[in-house]
Order: structure tokens, then sequence, then C-alpha cells
């Protein structure tokens, strides 16, 4: 359904002609985010598409069209760095889609805190962050494209897991600045507590112009990469270091045989055949835990000292999505289930789940560590047969109590517990009371 012609009409009033793209390809292609991942999602959101989009450049001119979209019932869609993996950024229905990527502005670094733009890229902020003698307590694999405000709400982890946890556990993001879908737009601040039902809302629940994240004094960083031939033996060995807090971990993220042969730019490093463990490590710890990998019989075959500003590859290219990305890009058959692995029964929770996979069943895991608890973020890879096989698979995993969530739909209702999917109705109702923002997202 096409918008409203009146709507359009003012719109075009409104929106300078550069900042409003109404062309069908071009619109369709900035409906877009990695869905792709999904062979299921591939296929139900290929059509996707928003009717026009929006790059957001000033908080005037994004007022003017959140009051015009509501007097008319236009469907709002957010738009960050699009590096979700599943269709958490495609239009689920018509509308406008709104694009932060050109509000990108880092407005100060004040102590330990900086704040930014929501369309800011997490790269920018952490460079910034270094600068001032500080590193953000974690930042996506994707974080030359993510934006902050598409990281805190849509987000889960990534670099910084092993000293920091996810992003629910660490209390990085501050204070957010949001803005009502009402024809009268207010502006609201949330802080500290305030801010955590905005965590995995993917967009739907608030219009966030503003983030300010809490940062931690910087260290240097150095990355190796530990490889072994046994895949139980060096999970096992990552499972241990994993506990071994005397060595201080930014990054912790096991490949399994053959994944480390789809990681090009650093393959040509890499022995054949041999699955990895890939490491940010600070630089006190990195000759204690090259000493223990070379002790338990392991190679250690690649290593990047750190190094001030940080050049490509980095190991934190292939980690957590990217780990997925380079693996579908080496083999289109693979499909992924996220899934949570426990310290203690792992071994015996992958020989039940395998057999269902087939024997083309690959592991990724990323690891977390807070001041209490370990744990595994992981992705089962595997040869995708149908989309029965898929749903068996899903629901053996369920089964289990392994499930991570289903990146196979594109709703919040499927990932998150009763609890958790109810705060976020709540505040859906109160900073967007006409259910504008991403139609349909809540499933």
């Amino acid at each position: 359904m096409p918008l409203p012609a009146e709507f359009s009409q003012k719109l075009a009033e409104i929106v300078p002609a550069e900042d409003l793209n109404t062309e069908p390809e071009s619109v369709r292609k900035r409906s877009r985010d990695y869905y792709w991942f999904s062979p299921r999602l591939e296929r139900e959101l290929a059509e996707n598409t928003a009717d026009a989009v929006y790059t957001v450049r000033d908080m005037e001119t994004l007022r003017s069209v959140v009051s015009l979209a509501c007097k008319h019932k236009v469907p709002l869609h957010l738009r960050g760095g699009a590096t979700g993996n599943f269709g958490q950024a495609v239009p689920l229905c018509d509308g406008l889609l709104i694009d932060f990527s050109s509000f990108d502005q880092i407005i100060a670094v004040e102590g330990n805190t900086i704040k930014a733009q929501a369309g800011a890229r997490c790269r920018a902020i952490e460079d910034a962050a270094r600068a001032a003698g500080y590193e953000m307590p974690c930042y996506p694999s994707t974080w030359a494209k993510a934006t902050i405000a598409g990281f805190a709400v849509g987000g889960s982890g990534g670099v910084g897991g092993m000293r920091n946890g996810l992003l629910q556990h660490n209390n990085m993001v501050e204070q957010i600045k949001l803005l009502t879908i009402e024809e009268e737009p207010q502006e609201i601040v949330l802080s500290g507590s305030d801010t955590t039902d905005l965590i995995h809302s993917f967009g739907a629940v608030a219009l966030i112009t503003e983030v300010s994240v809490r940062l931690e004094p910087k260290e240097s960083w150095d990355q190796i990469v530990v490889c072994g031939n046994s895949f139980v033996e060096l999970f096992a060995f990552a499972a241990r270091l994993a506990n071994d807090r005397s060595i201080p971990l930014r990054t912790m993220c096991f490949l399994e045989n053959p994944l480390p042969h789809y990681c090009i730019p650093i393959r040509k490093h890499l022995p054949e055949n041999a699955n990895a463990i890939l490491l940010e490590v600070a630089q006190s710890g990195t000759d204690s835990l090259k000493a223990l990998a070379l002790d338990n019989g392991y190679t250690v075959p690649f290593e990047i000292p750190h190094a001030e500003p940080r050049r490509s590859p980095m190991l934190s290219d292939f980690v957590q999505g990217h780990s997925i990305l380079w693996a579908l890009k080496g083999d289109e058959r693979l499909a992924s289930l996220s899934v949570f692995l426990s310290f203690d029964n792992w071994k015996e929770e992958l020989e039940t789940i395998r057999p269902k996979l087939g024997h083309e069943c690959f592991i990724q895991a990323d690891f977390h560590r807070t001041a209490d608890q370990l744990f595994m973020q992981c992705s089962l890879l595997f040869p995708f047969v149908d989309e029965p096989h898929l749903d068996e698979s899903l629901e053996k995993l369920r089964e289990m109590g392994i499930l991570r969530f289903n990146s196979h739909d594109p709703y919040i209702g499927s990932k998150l517990n009763p609890d958790r999917l109810s705060a976020k109705q709540k505040m859906k109702k109160r900073f967007d009371p006409h259910e504008l923002l991403s139609p349909g997202r809540f499933g």
C-alpha cells in the first residue's frame, strides 16, 4: 500500500530533497539487513520493503517527520547500520524508513562517559574513547558499521565479553535520549536501570536519538590464535582458560574445524584442518597464555601485537556473527542455530544434538564472563536440509533447554521470556502509543 498522497506531499516539503529517497530499487536495498543468514527469512522477507527512506541529519526535521507520520498513521521503521542477521531492520509492512546512519556525531567525552548521536558508529566511539585513555566495555564484531543506538537496543555482546559479559550484565549504557511517537513528540531521557528494557527491543519500542556510554580505562590488547587438532581437547582447554581469571582476557572465540578455513584474511597463517581459539589478551598476560598453550601441546601460529591505531585484519573480524558471515561466504549450504551450552555438560549436549543436525555440524562459541558467571554463546552451523528439518531441530534444542533464541524469525516475542516481553510492551505503550514503530515486530 503506497504512502498517503497528502503525507508524501507534506513530507517532501519538510525534508530536503537529498535526504528523501523514493526510488523503489534504492529503497528496497536500504530495507535490508543480513536476514539472508537464515534460509527461511531469505524466502519470507525477500519482497519486504519500505515505501521511502528519510535520512536524519537534525532534530528539528526529525520532530516534524514524526509528527506528520502520527497525523497520517504512517508506520515508521528505524535503520542504523543494518547489521542484524535475523531481519531486525527489515520492515514487516509498508511505511517510511528512518535512516540514522548520517546522524552520527560524537557529542562529548566527559571523564569516563562518551555521549553520541544515535547513528555514531561503534568503531568511531571506541577510537574516541581510546584517544581519551578509555575503551568501551564491549562492542560488536560489526563495529565498523554498527551504530551505537542499534547496538544498545538490538545487540547482545561482543568484544569485551570475557571482561564484562553481555549488554544486560555490564551497565555500559548510562543514558538514552529518545523521542516519543506522537503528534507533539516529547524528548525523554532514561538513565541507569531505566534503560534496561530497551535492550533487545530492535527499534520497535522507542525512537532513540542519543546514547551515553560508560567507559573503562584502556588496556593494550594483544591478539593471538591457539590451534589444536582434537576438538574435544581444545574446547576443554578453552573452558579451563575461561575459568582462569589470572590471565586477563577481553575476547575468546572457539572455531571448530573447518570454520577457521573460511576466515580468508587469516587463513594462510593457520594450520590446515585445525580447530582454533581466537583471543584478545592484555599484554601483561600474553606470555603466560602462550606458555600455557604450548605446555598443553597446542600451537600459537598467529599473533597480532597491540598497536595504535589498530589495523585490519583484527581477530574481532572473525568472532560473534562475523564467524557465521565468513562461513556462509565459504559454504552457501550452511544454516545456523543459536544455543547456550553449559560449562558442565557441553560435551553431552553436543553429543545429543549433533546426530540430529548431521555429521557436518560445527560449533562456533563465544565465551563470556561476569563477576560470578561463565557462559558460552554458541552457533551450530550445519547444511540446511529443509524447513521441516529446521523446525524439528529448533524443537529438539527447546526440549534440551539450550536454545538461545530462534534466529529464523524476525519477531521479538520468540526471543524473550514472558516477563521481559511484557516489560517491553508496557514501554512501547508509553513511547509509541499509536504503535507506529515497526508494526508486527512483537509477533
